[in-house]
Order: structure tokens, then C-alpha cells, then sequence
């Protein structure tokens, strides 16, 4: 781990939290995380929900309310009459509509006969297998993930959450008015909410892309000059990179850096590259420096006073001395996009490919990159 170049005292840190500071809440989280690590090890018939459905549920494009519902769902915690018999809250177990099969959350969403009509009758012309469900969440993972492209799993999912929310309100609308369930309204009210998730989805991907395309390099104000550090990182174990460029008002490449750096995260990598970029900035004399990085957490770091992550702070601390060498110095966030030349840079050292004398002769594909940006490029010979 990089120590601050200032020195400093040793002190104790708590690694559970970014800042370094115990904090109850997450005393107790580690504390609950290895007692299930020790029941896991332990022979066990409980059922584990994988990851990556719990990751798919939250990521879902449709209202708090159906994520939420999913996720009571895969937890066996909605109020199916097994679960209140269970409690002793019910005097039977079984469905309201069958009368002689358990009410589980698979026999209510996807087994019970009148629920057929709905989930065929959606665009994705489902037929239940009965000897397939196991559990709800393996269903779940059987049905949603698609081995398409992003846009048609995101319309599954989006298509089975709202069928499986509109399927349960009918049967709690069922049961307190007395009457059977209606699978046409359920299809008409699935529809109506598909339509307007997709409509927000293709919303947010238009402005993303918007915001993406005009999202690039730009030269600094008059006066000034502008440093984009990036890092590459993979695991502790491998070598990592950083990369730096400098230019100026004219879009020029000034001066810059890249090496190898042995790290334990990308936002340590990040941060290398900012104090290492820092030094050179001031050994050149810059007046005015205008610093990007595309990590949001390492300029939050930068620009605030309270405690930031414990892993980085000699960094900072070295990185905010520095800053006081410039008459005048800003830290702002850039995408990715806007930040290629950089991290071209860094993936180089991160590979261990020597580049020398780039910045007067650089490679051709560094100054495709430069020219992708639309900008001048220094002299290739």
C-alpha cells in the first residue's frame, strides 16, 4: 500500500468502512456475515438465493414496488395462506381458488390454474411446467435470463415482473371481494405497464447516448493547462498501470507519463495517477491546472472535507499538498469517453509495453485515439 510521501502517524482503521471509522451498522454486518459463513460450512437443507438474481431484481427498470415485491417473493415472505398457517394465522394452507393444493408463492404466481390464461396470453407465450418449478427464483432465472442481446432480457425481465405483480394483486382483489379472478383485466393492466417501462428505458438509453456523444475531450480555458490521469487495474496480484497526458489551449500534448505501479485497487491506481501527474505538473511550473479523472469516488475524495476512503487518504493528503503549488486548480469528472487518451496510457503499463519519447513521437494507434477527440496530435516523426 503507497504511503503519503509526508509521513504521518500510524493509527487503527476499520476496513468494513470506506472511511475507515467503526460504525455499529457495520460492526454488525460482519458480524452476521460470519456466522452465515459458518452456517454455509455447516451440513444444511436451507435454500440460497444466487447473486445475480438478487443483482437482476434490483436493476430492474419498473417501479420500487414490483422490485420489492420480487424480492419478498424469493424470500417466501409474501402473505400466501401457507406462510399464515405456518404462523398460525390461517386456518388452512391451501389456495382460496383450488381448495386442496398448498398456496406457496410458485403455486400462486405461476402454478394455479386460472394464472395459465395470463402467462400464455403475455408476449412471451409462456407454458408452465409444472415438474420444472423447483423454487421461485430458480424459475425466475430460467425463464429471465436470455442469452440475447441486453435490450430483449431487459424486456423479459421487465415482462415478468409485472406479470407476476399483477397476478398477485388479482388474487388479493379476489379474495376480499369474493369473487373469481379476472386473467383478461390482469393481461390489459401487464400491458399498460410494459409499455410505459419500455418507453422510460429507451428514454434514459436516448439521453445516455446523447450525453455520451457529447461527452468528449475538450481544451482547457486561455491560460490554463489540462491533466487527464486514468488507471488500470485488474487484481492485486497483477501489475497495474497509470497513465497521464498534459495539453494545453491548442490541444497539444505538453508533457505526460505512464508506468508500471503495483496497487491494490482501481481507485488507488486512480489516485497514483494524480500524484505522480501532480509532480510533473509542478516541476514544468503549470500556473493554472485543470485535472480529470473519470472516478467519481476519487474526485469526491479530492473535493471534500469529511473523511473519505481510508485506502487512498495518504494519497489525498499528498495529492492536496500538491495542489497548492498552482495558483489556481480544479479536480472535475469526466466519462470514460472523454478520457481515452489517458487510459490508453495506463492499459500500455499495465501490459508492460515500453513507449518512449511518446509525447514528441507517438505511436500510431495513440495518435488515432488523439485524433478521434477531433484535435491535433503532436508530430508522429
Amino acid at each position: 500500500m503507497p504511503i503519503s510521501y509526508q509521513g504521518g502517524l500510524d493509527k487503527v482503521i476499520w476496513p468494513a468502512e470506506r472511511n475507515g471509522e467503526y460504525t455499529v451498522k457495520t460492526g454488525y454486518s460482519v458480524k452476521k456475515s460470519l456466522e452465515n459463513r459458518s452456517i454455509q460450512k455447516s451440513p444444511s437443507s436451507s435454500h440460497n438465493i444466487a447473486e445475480s438474481t438478487w443483482r437482476k431484481i434490483w436493476s430492474m427498470k419498473v417501479p420500487k414496488k414490483i422490485r420489492n415485491f420480487l424480492w419478498r417473493v424469493c424470500s417466501n415472505s409474501i402473505a400466501t395462506n401457507f406462510l399464515l398457517w405456518k404462523r398460525k394465522l390461517k386456518g388452512t394452507p391451501c389456495c382460496p381458488f383450488c381448495e386442496n393444493v398448498e398456496e406457496t408463492p410458485e403455486h400462486v404466481l405461476l402454478l394455479c390454474p386460472w394464472t395459465k390464461c395470463v402467462w400464455f396470453g403475455i408476449a412471451l407465450g409462456c407454458r408452465i411446467d409444472r415438474e420444472s418449478v423447483t423454487t421461485f427464483d430458480k424459475w425466475y432465472e430460467n425463464i429471465a435470463l436470455d442469452k440475447g442481446c441486453k435490450r430483449e432480457s431487459d424486456y423479459i425481465y421487465i415482462m415478468v415482473g409485472y406479470t407476476c405483480w399483477n397476478i398477485w394483486k388479482e388474487r388479493c382483489k379476489a379474495i376480499f371481494e369474493h369473487k373469481e379472478p379476472d386473467p383478461s383485466k390482469v393481461l390489459d393492466q401487464i400491458r399498460r405497464g410494459v409499455a410505459e417501462s419500455m418507453d422510460l428505458l429507451n428514454i434514459d438509453k436516448l439521453v445516455d447516448n446523447i450525453q455520451k456523444r457529447r461527452q468528449q475531450w475538450e481544451p482547457p480555458e486561455e491560460g490554463w493547462l489540462k491533466m487527464n490521469c486514468d488507471g488500470a487495474f485488474k487484481d492485486a496480484e497483477d501489475d497495474s498501470g497509470i497513465g497521464v497526458v498534459i495539453r494545453n489551449e491548442d490541444a497539444k500534448v505538453v508533457a505526460g507519463l505512464n508506468k508500471t505501479v503495483k496497487v491494490n485497487s482501481s481507485l488507488m491506481a486512480e489516485s497514483l495517477a494524480v500524484r505522480e501527474g501532480l509532480k510533473l505538473a509542478v516541476n514544468l511550473h503549470v500556473p493554472k491546472l485543470m485535472i480529470e479523472v473519470n472516478s467519481q469516488v476519487l474526485v469526491r475524495n479530492l473535493t471534500n472535507y469529511e473523511k473519505g476512503d481510508w485506502e487512498i487518504e495518504p494519497i489525498v493528503e499528498d495529492i492536496k499538498s500538491l495542489l497548492g503549488n498552482f495558483e489556481d486548480s480544479r479536480v472535475r469528472w469526466i466519462t470514460r469517453e472523454a478520457n481515452q487518451a489517458a487510459d490508453w496510457l495506463a492499459q500500455q503499463s499495465k501490459r508492460r509495453l515500453s513507449i518512449e519519447n511518446w509525447v514528441n513521437k507517438p505511436p500510431l494507434s495513440f495518435v488515432n485515439i488523439l485524433s478521434r477527440d477531433g484535435l491535433p496530435t503532436p508530430p508522429s516523426a
